[in-house]
């Protein structure tokens, strides 16, 4: 277990006499001083330790002691490979009839211990967004399509109060009635996702966690009508 080979100084010793700086979900440097090697990974998982056991299985037995010779081939398809990849995006229509029944209106929460006293939606053209009005201030969300919009948002969303205000947003409409955003913190780990799901004059709003060291993962259902 790389977690039992001891600890000090900000550092943690690993297994294979390596050493690692340890963040959260996922974020490492590990350092192989027997190879001169260095292998850096940023990423959001909940099993880190699967993750040091590929770096074991499949990257320390391919290493050698001395320098590879040049690959130039094999440098450009490592090169486009990283500049191709893509944070998923939420699978659904960009179009739904309910779309043009809720935009530009005004939903009034139930009274909630976040404070937040209503919520407006603008998803019927190219460039959705969201306003949520709190007992603090409002905050606009802007929504990518195809994909990830970048917001600086004023006041931070619901249940991200421990989070960055820094984040990238993609929505779509799982069924009809359903419009689901999914949001990162683009400067952390830390993920969350919006369900909003439309009767005619009443809302039901889910939000799941993922990736965050704050608090539960599955929050309080929330509710408001026009």
């Amino acid at each position: 277990n790389d977690w039992n080979q001891g600890y000090g100084f900000q550092f943690w010793q690993c297994r294979h006499n390596a050493f690692r700086g340890d963040g959260a979900m996922g974020q490492f440097c590990i350092v192989l001083p027997e190879l001169d090697a260095v292998v850096a990974i940023t990423s959001g998982v909940y099993n880190m330790g699967q993750v040091m056991n590929l770096v074991w299985e499949e990257l320390l037995p391919a290493m050698q002691a001395n320098p590879l010779p040049d690959n130039p081939t094999t440098l450009a398809e490592l090169k486009a490979k990283t500049a191709a990849l893509k944070l998923a995006t939420v699978k659904g229509d960009h179009h739904s009839p309910m779309a043009e029944k809720v935009s530009k209106k005004t939903y009034t929460l139930t009274e909630n211990e976040l404070g937040i006293q209503s919520i407006q939606f603008n998803l019927h053209n190219t460039a959705p967004s969201i306003n949520i009005i709190e007992k603090n201030g409002a905050t606009t969300l802007k929504i990518g399509t195809t994909d990830y919009e970048k917001s600086e948002l004023t006041q931070h969303l619901p249940y991200t109060q421990n989070l960055q205000k820094a984040v990238a947003a993609n929505g779509a409409w799982i069924d009809p009635n359903t419009y689901q955003v999914r949001i990162h913190f683009y400067k952390m780990p830390d993920r969350i996702t919006y369900t909003f799901r439309f009767e005619v004059d009443s809302l039901e709003w889910e939000s799941q966690l993922a990736f965050s060291l704050f608090g539960p993962k599955k929050q309080p259902l929330l509710t408001g009508s026009k």
